[in-house]
C-alpha cells in the first residue's frame, strides 16, 4: 500500500475539547479542512424534523461580520470552495483551497460555526428554500421511495423521519430552536476538525485553538429543554411492513429490506462483502440475472446502511409495472441461486471491489478528511486501513452463507412507489419467508 494511504493522521485535542486530525500529503498543492459534528437528523425532536439540516443551511446565511454573499465570495476569492452536508448521525462543514490559503478557509469555517446569526428575514427565506428542496425530493421517485421506506420500517422513530423533515416541521422551526440545537450539539467534545493535504499545520492548529477557544466543552444546560416526545427512543426497531405510494409515473420503484448490523457489530465487514457480492457492480448476480438476462429492470442494486446501533440491508429496483410480479419472483430465485452456487470467484470479486473502494478513496484528500473524521466520531479512534483490509480478506464462504441465512430468513419490509395498487403486491408480501 502506498505511503500516503497507510499513514495515519496525527491526532491532538484542543483546550476546548475539539479533536483534530492532521493528514499531511506532500504530493498535492491543495488542502481540505472541515469541521465534523456528531449530530444529525436523529437528534431532531419529532415536531422539528429536519432541524439539523435546517441549521446547516442557516450557517451559510451570515455571521456577525459577514453576510451570505461575503461568506461565499471570501472563500472563492482565493480559489476555494465551501460546502456542507447533514446525515442521520453527522453534520459536516468543509472547505478546499490552495494550500497557501489555509488560514482563510479556517477563518471562514470557524466564523460560521461560532458566530452564525439567525435574523428573522433570513429564517423566513430559508424555510421556503428548504421546503423547495423537500418538494424536489418528493418529485424525484428514486429519492422519495427511500423516505417512504424508512418511515415504514422505523415508524414513530428518529430513523424513520426524512433528513430534510417535512413542510410542516420546517415551517415550525424558529430562532429559539436553532439556538437550542447549537447549545445541545455544537460543543467542543462533539466536534472533529480534520485536515488533509499540504499546509502549514502548526499555524492551522494555533488558529483553530484561538478561533474555537470560546466553545463550551460539553452541552449547554439550557439545551435540556424538550419540545415534545411522542416518539420511540433508543435503538431502532425494525417493523415488518408492506406499503405502496401510488404515483402516476412510468416506473415502479421498489425497496425490499431486512434488519442488519451496526457499525460496531462483528459482522459489519461481512455484511459489506455480502452486499457487494449480490448487487453492486455490473458483474453481480442480481444485475446479470435481472437486467442483463431477463430485462426486468433498468436499475437494480443492493445497499447496506449501518448506524451506531443498527443497520439495514436492502434491494432497490426500478421497473415497469407489468413486470413487478415477475421481477419479485426472479429476485427471490436469484438470491437463492446466488447463495447456493456461491463461488470463490464471486467472493474474490466482491472483496476486490471493497478493497479498491477503500484504497482509491484514500487517494483523495477530501475523502480522506471525511473518512478520518467519521471514524473518530463513530469509534473514538482512527482505524489503520490495513486492519480494515485484513477484516475484509477474512470473510469467507461459510460466514457469508451464515449471514445470508440470518438476514434473509427473518423480518422483511417492502415499499413500492409508482403506478401500482396494494392488491398488486400479492406476490411480494411473503418475500422474507422465501429463503
Amino acid at each position: 500500500m502506498k505511503k500516503d494511504i497507510s499513514r495515519l493522521p496525527m491526532r491532538t485535542v484542543l483546550s476546548c475539547g475539539v479533536r483534530t486530525l492532521i493528514d499531511e500529503i506532500d504530493r498535492v498543492e491543495s488542502l481540505t479542512c472541515g469541521i465534523w459534528i456528531g449530530t444529525g437528523s436523529r437528534s431532531d425532536p419529532a415536531s422539528r424534523a429536519g432541524l439539523a439540516h435546517f441549521y446547516e443551511h442557516m450557517l451559510f446565511k451570515g455571521t456577525q461580520s459577514r453576510d451570505a454573499y461575503r461568506l461565499a465570495a471570501d472563500i472563492e476569492a482565493c480559489g476555494g470552495m465551501i460546502n456542507a452536508y447533514t446525515s442521520r448521525e453527522q453534520t459536516a462543514f468543509y472547505a478546499r483551497m490552495p494550500s497557501e490559503h489555509l488560514e482563510r478557509g479556517l477563518e471562514i469555517l470557524c466564523d460560521m460555526i461560532c458566530n452564525a446569526r439567525f435574523p428573522e428575514e433570513e429564517l423566513r427565506m430559508e424555510r421556503h428554500v428548504v421546503q423547495q428542496e423537500i418538494a424536489q425530493s418528493f418529485d424525484t421517485p428514486d429519492d422519495r421511495v427511500f423516505d417512504v421506506f424508512q418511515e415504514q420500517i422505523y415508524p414513530r422513530q428518529k430513523l424513520g423521519r426524512p433528513i430534510l423533515g417535512d413542510r410542516g416541521s420546517v415551517e415550525a422551526v424558529c430562532r429559539e430552536d436553532l439556538e437550542r440545537h447549537r447549545a445541545a450539539h455544537y460543543y467542543g467534545e462533539n466536534m472533529v476538525v480534520s485536515f488533509s493535504g499540504r499546509g502549514d499545520f502548526a499555524r492551522g492548529l494555533a488558529f483553530i485553538e484561538r478561533a474555537l477557544g470560546s466553545l463550551a466543552k460539553t452541552p449547554v444546560a439550557c439545551a435540556e429543554k424538550k419540545i415534545e416526545t411522542d416518539e420511540t427512543f433508543g435503538s431502532p426497531r425494525f417493523a415488518c411492513s408492506l406499503s405502496v405510494e401510488n404515483r402516476d409515473i412510468e416506473q415502479c420503484h421498489s425497496l425490499i429490506g431486512f434488519p442488519a448490523y451496526s457499525r460496531h457489530h462483528e459482522d459489519y465487514y461481512g455484511t459489506q462483502v455480502l452486499c457487494a457480492l449480490l448487487g453492486q457492480g455490473m458483474a453481480s448476480p442480481l444485475f446479470q440475472e435481472i437486467r442483463e438476462k431477463r430485462g426486468l429492470a433498468y436499475s437494480i442494486s443492493s445497499f447496506y446502511q449501518a448506524w451506531q446501533d443498527g443497520g439495514l440491508f436492502a434491494l432497490y429496483t426500478a421497473s415497469d409495472r407489468s413486470k413487478m410480479e415477475e421481477l419479485q419472483r426472479a429476485l427471490r430465485g436469484c438470491l437463492n441461486a446466488s447463495l447456493e452456487d456461491l463461488s470463490d470467484e464471486d467472493i474474490s470479486r466482491a472483496k476486490a471491489q471493497m478493497r479498491s473502494s477503500l484504497v482509491m478513496g484514500l487517494e483523495s484528500p477530501p475523502r480522506r478528511a471525511a473518512h478520518w473524521a467519521a471514524q473518530l466520531l463513530y469509534y473514538g479512534d482512527v482505524i489503520d486501513p490495513r486492519e480494515t483490509l485484513a477484516k475484509i480478506d477474512a470473510v469467507d464462504r461459510v460466514s457469508l452463507l451464515r449471514l445470508a441465512d440470518a438476514l434473509f430468513t427473518g423480518m422483511s419490509a417492502i415499499t413500492v412507489l409508482g403506478p401500482l395498487s396494494r392488491k398488486g403486491l400479492s406476490e411480494i408480501s411473503s418475500f422474507g419467508q422465501a429463503h
